[in-house]
């Protein structure tokens, strides 16, 4: 195992698969309009490494993720889908997990996941707003 590898092998799904920064300004919230170019880039590279820092930990008590459902949404103009499933650890109840999936210029990128109910982006939101 090479804890570097690893994080860069993370940081490439969460760079390919996730629309980070697209997540970043949602979380910004209204602080994203008093923000400088200078200040909101420096945030959204913060906010990487947070989700890096984030994945790269949890992943390690993952036992499995088995998908469930696909459903179609819509988010404002854009098409998307919402994909249930299931992740066994490997101590602990599993989770719930729907991934909240939209189509972007630069193709499918997940926007949220909502965790056993819970929006990780809005409960983001939350935390950077309090």
């Amino acid at each position: 195992m090479d804890p570097e590898r690893d994080r860069s092998f993370f940081r490439q799904i969460l760079r390919e698969f996730f629309d980070a920064e697209a997540i970043g300004q949602f979380v910004l919230g209204r602080f994203l309009s008093q923000a400088t170019l200078q200040e909101i880039r420096e945030y959204l590279e913060l906010f990487e490494n947070q989700y890096l820092h984030l994945f790269y930990f949890t992943s390690y008590r993952l036992k499995s993720l088995t998908i469930q459902s696909v459903q179609k949404i819509k988010d404002g103009d854009r098409a998307g889908w919402l994909v249930g499933s299931q992740i066994s650890r490997f101590q602990g109840a599993p989770l719930t997990v729907g991934w909240v999936v939209l189509q972007t210029s630069e193709g499918l990128r997940i926007f949220d996941m909502q965790i056993n109910g819970y929006s990780f982006k809005i409960q983001q939101r939350e935390d950077y707003g309090a």
